[in-house]
C-alpha cells in the first residue's frame, strides 16, 4: 500500500525545527563526500571519509544528537550505521524517514543479521501499522489533512494500547517532519525523552515552508 502525502503550508518551520533540535544534546555538521559511478549505473555510492568516520565514533558516546548535513554528505548512510551500532549492542532500533521509497530501499538492503533488530519505516507507514495493530479504526479516506494531523494523533493513541517499544530511535530526513509528529516518536522509545534518539537533517531541503 502506498502512502501519498501532500505537504501543507502549515507544516514545520525553521523555528519549530530549531526548537526540536535544541532539545538534543549535540549537533554536528557534515560536508559533501566524494561520489563515484559504478558499472555505469545511476546509483551513486558514498565513500565514507575520515571525518565522517570520526563523527560516528564520537556519536557512539552519546545517547541523543542531531546531525546536520548538506545534500551528498552521507546523512542517510551515517544514520543507518548509527542504527546498526545500536543493534550491535542489543538495542531494538526504529529507523524512520519521510520518503516511502527510501524506506523500502533501505529495508531491502539491510543485511539479514539486522532484520530482527532494526525496524525501518517511513513515518506514515509506521502510523498505519501501529494503528491497525492496536485495533483502532484506520480511516479509508486519507487526504493531506489526515496525514498531517490525524495520522499522528491516531499513532499516539495506538502507542498507549500496545506494549511494543524501541530502545533507540533514529530519524532521517528530519527536516520534512512536522512539529506534531515528534511526540509519538518519543513515546515509542522505551525510555521516552531519556532514551537514545538521533536526528539527521538537511535544512536546505525542507519540504515544508
Amino acid at each position: 500500500q502506498s502512502y501519498p502525502f501532500k505537504p501543507l503550508s502549515s507544516g514545520i518551520g525553521k523555528l519549530a525545527l530549531d526548537g526540536i533540535l535544541a532539545g538534543l544534546t549535540s549537533t554536528f555538521r557534515l560536508v559533501p563526500a566524494l561520489w563515484r559511478e559504478i558499472d555505469d549505473q545511476e546509483r551513486q555510492i558514498l565513500r565514507l571519509t575520515e571525518q565522517q568516520a570520526a563523527i560516528l565514533d564520537f556519536l557512539g558516546e552519546r545517547k541523543r544528537a542531531a546531525v546536520k548535513g548538506v545534500a551528498g554528505s552521507g546523512k542517510t548512510k551515517l544514520a543507518m550505521i548509527r542504527a546498526r551500532r545500536f543493534a550491535d549492542v542489543g538495542k531494538r532500533v526504529l529507523f524512520v524517514c519521510f520518503n516511502a521509497l527510501l524506506a523500502e530501499w533501505l529495508e531491502s538492503e539491510l543485511p539479514e543479521e539486522y532484520r530482527e533488530k532494526i525496524t525501518i519505516r517511513n513515518y506514515h507507514k509506521l502510523c498505519a501499522e501501529w494503528v491497525k495493530k492496536s485495533g483502532l479504526t484506520w480511516p479509508g479516506a486519507q487526504g493531506p489533512e489526515f496525514w498531517s494531523k490525524e495520522a499522528p494523533r491516531l499513532f499516539e493513541q495506538s502507542i498507549d494500547r500496545l506494549p511494543d517499544r524501541f530502545d533507540a530511535v533514529v530519524v532521517d530526513e528530519a527536516q520534512d517532519f512536522e512539529t506534531g509528529w515528534w511526540d509519538g516518536l518519543e513515546l515509542v522509545n522505551e525510555e521516552m525523552t531519556d532514551g537514545s534518539f538521533f536526528v539527521f537533517y538537511d535544512p536546505a531541503h525542507r519540504i515544508f515552508s
